[in-house]
């Protein structure tokens, strides 16, 4: 059995696949404090980090935060980025802004998406959805 050792940008990568697949029992602060201490690379791009950690701030219902970070992502993006991540992220700042009651702007976010020939079906669904009923921030409340 040969010893494997994954290289800095596997690490990186799986630091972001990871923050994209929440589960209970995550420590979430530690994962934010590890996303953002990346300045991400080619394969993990730092827009791609800060998307991250805003689905997380989502998540748990720090609209604010999250807003930022997509916000700072979206103007981050560019061509070198991997093609999916500026239909993703827009999608995601859409639903955050729909989330704090910005409808307006919300659905130009969505509209964005949609003219985007190469976003993921993902993406591409969340925006139609966005545009037909605006998105909702479901908080668990104690009965």
């Amino acid at each position: 059995m040969s010893s494997f050792s994954a290289g800095e940008m596997s690490r990186v990568r799986a630091l972001a696949d990871r923050a994209w697949q929440l589960r209970e029992e995550d420590d979430l602060s530690a994962l934010l404090s590890a996303l953002d201490r990346e300045p991400g690379d080619a394969v993990t791009p730092r827009a791609e980090l800060d998307a991250a950690a805003a689905s997380i701030y989502l998540a748990v219902g720090q609209l604010g935060d999250a807003r930022t970070l997509l916000e700072r992502a979206v103007h981050a993006l560019n061509d070198d980025q991997p093609r999916s991540l500026a239909g993703l992220t827009l999608a995601r700042l859409g639903q955050v802004r729909d989330a704090m009651g910005d409808r307006d702007l919300a659905q130009r976010t969505y509209r964005a998406v949609l003219a985007l020939s190469y976003a993921p079906r993902i993406a591409l669904d969340t925006a139609k959805a966005g545009l037909e009923q605006p998105f909702e921030l479901v908080r668990d409340t104690p009965e």
